[in-house]
């Protein structure tokens, strides 16, 4: 249809009064084969209208070209808030004595069809008050209101199917510009809705939240929360809580222990599915905050762990908010209220967990900062589990999770000046079953400047504590610890004592707001893209086809005080970049403000710089054993400068390891440090490994080698840290060209020995 006929159509639409079926299916039908803009609203409000001035049975008669109608406003470009609208009034025209405020399709309709031709009048009345949830956060009145119309046991259950097929629908609806991966525009609101009438039926009150602060305080673990119905905080939701029940709480951190557990995992997995669809961004931003009013461990965790996957900024703050908001309501801060609830699991203090399956007993057990364990039986006489374990299996599953969020979120406390009462640390650090296996591994700071190791004599026992850093430390303390690690073979959890420190040179605090440190390096974006977002950055994705295009990382720090902002440019060709400069923000409110570098906490400035000289290491094309070829003649140069340059501080915290570890091993004698280097005496030739790139070059001639051996160290080898790999693979490189007579890899062999030269025995 083009413009003139649209336009006929709206004027023919606009001056109808009484219509009949016949004349009004055509009016409808010309509608749905329109092309529809912007604004629409008037006239198809009016056909709305026209249509619900026809008795029941011509209704039913026009509702099939109805529902063409409603799905060509879903799919059209219509302004959202009129398309919401427009979508309830084509839901009336269905001919049932009480009107529900469902769309026509997709998960509405399987309510609809649940719910019957004639609900009763409470559930209607419910269902419209859900309707009116307004922003992400409903007012005191609103929430009152609808936990009075949830009181009705016709009302509560017609919400939990509601809620239920919310939480389960896969349905994809929709296509092209208005594609909705399980909620239509229509139903959205009712959606928000929903979400917060399941979060306010929590059964998890603030007397039972006290409660399992009571019994974890006094070692007894947690008690589960009970049901109960609406009226008293019963739960919504039928599924997906309980894991003993073999419920599944992959992406929503329900601990049944915790209270709950199926409200917080079902609100979890809605925010994460729908922050995956912008066009469904307001359900997400709705669930994240019913998140906050839902008490309990579960609630906490599932914000915390969302603030890691969400990647929308707009989210992001929603999440914010809930935190303050939760922990406003427990008095204290959002850093306070996340480490008082890591979940435990159901474990004991030491870590372990055990159930009784038949004739065997199945214990769970935390045995490092890194490894979760599950073992039948006992001794020699362990065998694998039993098949009826899937529950099992599913809390170790939550606890791996849990460990690795706790190693993330201790380690950013190295951005953080903050000290705890030691009882207040030793209860929800050095004690917790999880929590605990990270912090016993690092090194922390009495009140009175004294470190220790968790356990250790030099333990205080009482006063303040804080975690030690590096930075704060006299060299030869640093140096001690670094000693005390290695001599100990102790794995720290995160690198503590060989952690690098970076200060804020004359030339950067002269720029002003920007360092150029790790500016101008040649690297794979894929390689920065993927390492920024294991540390917590949120990178931006270059075009890999066009010179020009540029991107940022961003990541806060120092709990969401400080943003940090990596930039960098696409060079064109083979997923290159080219490194840019490195600011940071300040928060003010709401908003973010650049900051000189001279203002940026020294803590802050030295981790984000660290984490960009790790992406700069690892991804730069001089550390790629491909890297030569990749250059060409257009970065030739830059890889032959990186490949043997300075060392930044990532590489000489590398050189000191090695100091402490290469006098250990076999081949102590064929080694030797120099300052940019380790060389390596083989039976054939000498190699110079480069420490910040593991980049090796022959002697003489200075002759490029490229080998790719495993980046695993050798087994027995003890390394004190592995955060970039490049540890390891310098002494598996070393091991391997230290024994180069015997390298069986063609490859390899040719680029040491051509085959024009004799090799002499």
């Amino acid at each position: 249809m083009d413009d003139a006929d649209k336009r006929a159509l709206r004027a023919r639409v606009l001056r109808a009064e009484h219509p009949d079926l016949t004349e009004l299916t055509e009016l409808v039908t010309g509608a749905a084969e329109s092309d529809l803009h912007w604004r629409e609203e008037r006239w198809l409000a009016h056909l709305a209208d026209l249509a619900l001035r026809l008795g029941p049975d011509d209704r039913l008669a026009l509702w099939p070209a109805v529902e063409r109608l409603a799905g060509a406003v879903e799919e059209s470009q219509v302004d959202p808030d009129e398309r919401r609208r427009l979508l309830r009034r084509f839901a009336e025209v269905h001919p049932r004595p009480l009107k529900l405020p469902l769309g026509p399709g997709g998960w509405a309709a399987a309510v609809r069809a649940h719910l019957g031709d004639a609900p009763a009048p409470e559930v209607v009345e419910l269902m419209r008050h859900l309707t009116t949830v307004g922003g992400p956060r409903p007012s005191k009145t609103w929430r009152s209101r609808c936990l009075d119309l949830l009181a009705p046991d016709e009302a509560r259950r017609a919400a939990r199917f509601a809620f239920d097929a919310l939480v389960t629908a896969s349905e994809s609806i929709g296509s092209g510009f208005a594609f909705r991966v399980f909620v239509s525009e229509a139903d959205s609101d009712l959606a928000r809705g929903l979400v917060w009438a399941a979060a306010l039926s929590d059964g998890a009150t603030a007397r039972e939240a006290r409660h399992r602060d009571d019994a974890r305080a006094a070692g007894g673990g947690e008690p589960a929360a009970g049901g109960g119905d609406l009226e008293t905080g019963g739960d919504l939701a039928t599924g997906g809580g309980d894991l003993e029940t073999g419920g599944d709480l992959a992406t929503g951190g329900g601990d049944p222990a915790a209270g709950g557990g199926s409200i917080v995992a079902a609100l979890a997995r809605l925010a994460e599915r729908a922050a995956g669809d912008m066009l469904v961004w307001r359900l997400a931003g709705s669930a994240l905050n019913a998140l906050a009013v839902c008490a309990g461990t579960g609630a906490v965790e599932a914000l915390h762990r969302l603030r890691r996957t969400i990647t929308s900024g707009a989210l992001l703050k929603q999440v914010d908010t809930a935190l303050a908001v939760a922990a406003a309501g427990a008095g204290v801060t959002a850093a306070q209220l996340v480490e008082r609830n890591v979940p435990r699991h159901g474990l004991a203090n030491d870590g372990t967990r055990t159930w009784e399956l038949g004739e065997r007993t199945v214990t769970l057990a935390v045995r490092d900062p890194a490894a979760v364990r599950l073992t039948a039986g006992t001794g020699a006489g362990r065998t694998r589990l039993p098949g009826d374990a899937s529950h099992v299996r599913a809390v170790a599953k939550e606890v791996r999770r849990t460990l690795a969020a706790e190693r993330a979120r201790v380690e950013a406390l190295f951005a953080v000046e903050r000290a705890w009462p030691y009882e207040e640390w030793a209860r929800h650090y050095r004690d917790h079953p999880i929590t605990g296996a990270v912090t016993r591994g690092l090194v922390w700071q009495a009140g009175d400047g004294a470190t220790f190791l968790p356990g250790d004599p030099a333990d205080p026992g009482r006063g303040t504590v804080r975690l030690w850093h590096p930075g704060r430390a006299r060299p030869e303390e640093v140096a001690a610890w670094r000693e005390t690690v290695t001599g100990r073979r102790l794995r720290q959890p995160v690198k503590q004592a060989f952690r690098e420190v970076y200060h804020l040179t004359p030339a950067e605090e002269e720029a002003g707001v920007a360092s150029i440190r790790f500016a101008g390096h040649i690297v794979d974006q894929r390689r920065v893209y993927a390492l920024a977002k294991g540390r917590g950055w949120r990178p931006g994705w270059l075009d890999p086809f066009h010179d020009g295009g540029a991107a940022e990382a961003k990541k806060e720090l120092a709990d969401g005080a400080w943003r940090a902002r990596f930039g960098y440019e696409a060079v064109g060709g083979d997923d290159l970049a080219v490194t840019g400069e490195v600011r940071f923000d300040r928060r003010h409110g709401a908003r973010w403000r650049e900051s000189g570098l001279a203002e940026v906490p020294p803590r802050v400035f030295s981790e984000a710089m660290r984490d960009v000289d790790l992406f700069v290491a690892v991804a730069s094309i001089a550390a790629d054993p491909d890297g030569l070829r990749r250059a060409g003649d257009r970065h030739a140069a830059y890889w032959r400068e990186a490949a043997c340059g300075e060392l930044a501080p990532s590489a000489v915290t590398r050189a000191d390891a090695l100091a402490r570890l290469l006098p250990r091993t076999a081949i102590a004698g064929r080694c030797e440090l120099t300052p940019r280097h380790l060389v390596v005496r083989g039976d054939l030739r000498t190699y110079r490994i480069h420490l910040g790139t593991a980049s090796v070059l022959m002697d003489p001639g200075d002759v490029h080698l490229c080998v790719v051996p495993a980046r695993r160290p050798r087994r027995g080898l003890f390394l004190p840290f592995e955060e970039d790999g490049l540890l390891a693979l310098i002494l598996s490189k070393a091991f391997l060209l230290a024994a180069d007579a015997s390298i069986a890899d063609a490859s390899i062999r040719r680029q040491i020995v051509p085959p024009e030269t004799p090799v002499t025995s």
